[in-house]
Parts: structure tokens; C-alpha cells; sequence
């Protein structure tokens, strides 16, 4: 019989539990190394190497620093957006640099209201905070939903996009999934699976300090 959606409700507010104990356990040391870590494995995917437009968020608590990321983003001329909490949702609004930010929701730093949003489709790749992750990149949240609403946005497909290999230049843009979406998280945060239901929206990449996870 299949899980209910009470039960997988109840599964993954344990194992969101368990993860987030085992994450707020790392030093500020190894965080900060680990982190820098995943930037550079970031840069081993061409869609991030690549793209002109990219989402990120602003890190709380014992997430997977970003702020390096992104100030690296902005000094390259990218267009780099961050979510913003309004009502029950979440949109993202295109900064210039962490002066574009104000206290917000859940007291995480957010774009000013006088920052533009833009539509799912307008972003190339999506850089999301995870709780914990599967090898087949399905993500563990914080129960909010916010980002699984957001991304069943329309402008969301899961086409492969088209990398040539010989010049590592992507070649067909028609063909580029928007966006592109991946999870970031410290290998601790790695589970064997997540319970997930049909509102889950599964990555196409799951990166770590250690590896590389790619969907199927």
C-alpha cells in the first residue's frame, strides 16, 4: 500500500529533524571550507559555469554558505536573483549586491521591495538550500513548500539542455530547461532516499563538498 500523505508528512519531519542535528553539529570552520568546496564543484557543471542568469539564496543558521557565490556572480555581470517571502509564496528579485538586501521573513536577508521579480522562466539556473538529499536528487526542504510552489510555476520544464563537449559551450538554448535546478548541501545531509509525493520537485543536481549527484 502506498504512503499516505500524512505518513510521508510524519517521515520526513523526522528525517528533517535528524539532518538538521547532524548539520547544526558542524564547526564554523569546516562549514566555511565545505562551502568553498561546493563552489568549486559548482563550476565543474557546465549549466552553472555558463549561465547569465542565476538564483541563489542568502544563507541562515548552518546552511551551505553562498554570499561568495554570489558576490562572484555579480563581479562577472551576471543577473542574480534571491527569493523573497511575500504571503504564502516566494518570489525572486534580481540584486545588485548585498546592499539590495533587507531583513525578512524568518529573519533571513531578502531583496528589497524595491528590487524586480522575475518569473521562473526568466531564470537559467536555481542554486536551493536543502535540508537533505537523495543520490537520485530528490530534496528535503523545510516543510514550507515554498520552493515546490515556485517551481510548478509554468516556465519549469525538464528538458535536457545541449552542452557541446568539444568547445563546452551550450548549443541549443531553445533546449535549456528553466531553470536548471540545483541543491546544495554538506555530504553529512546525503540520505540513501527522501520520502516524496507528487508536489516534490525533484533536482537535477545535488552538489557537495564531496560530490557531484546527478538525476536519471
Amino acid at each position: 500500500m502506498a504512503n499516505s500523505s500524512s505518513d510521508i508528512g510524519s517521515q520526513k519531519a523526522a528525517l528533517r529533524k535528524m539532518l538538521l542535528d547532524k548539520r547544526d553539529s558542524i564547526s564554523y570552520n569546516l562549514m566555511e571550507i565545505a562551502s568553498k568546496q561546493i563552489h568549486k564543484n559548482l563550476m565543474q557543471i557546465p549549466q552553472f559555469r555558463l549561465c547569465t542568469k542565476v538564483a541563489f539564496y542568502y544563507p541562515t543558521g548552518s546552511e551551505v554558505f553562498t554570499q561568495g557565490a554570489i558576490q562572484e556572480a555579480i563581479s562577472k555581470g551576471l543577473a542574480v536573483y534571491l527569493p523573497k517571502v511575500v504571503g504564502n509564496n516566494l518570489e525572486f528579485r534580481r540584486i545588485d549586491g548585498f546592499t539590495s538586501l533587507e531583513q525578512g521573513s524568518f529573519d533571513i536577508l531578502e531583496p528589497k521591495d524595491s528590487c524586480l521579480s522575475v518569473e521562473p522562466s526568466d531564470i537559467e539556473v536555481m542554486i536551493i538550500p536543502a535540508v537533505g538529499a537523495s543520490e537520485d536528487c530528490f530534496r528535503l526542504g523545510y516543510g514550507h513548500g515554498f520552493y515546490d510552489k515556485f517551481l510548478a510555476k509554468k516556465g519549469c520544464c525538464d528538458t535536457d539542455s545541449v552542452i557541446d563537449a568539444d568547445t563546452d559551450t551550450i548549443i541549443d538554448t531553445d533546449t535549456i530547461p528553466s531553470p536548471i535546478k540545483i541543491a546544495i548541501c554538506f555530504q553529512k545531509q546525503i540520505v540513501k532516499s527522501i520520502p516524496n509525493d507528487v508536489h516534490d520537485s525533484r533536482m537535477d543536481f545535488v552538489v557537495t563538498e564531496d560530490r557531484i549527484y546527478r538525476s536519471v
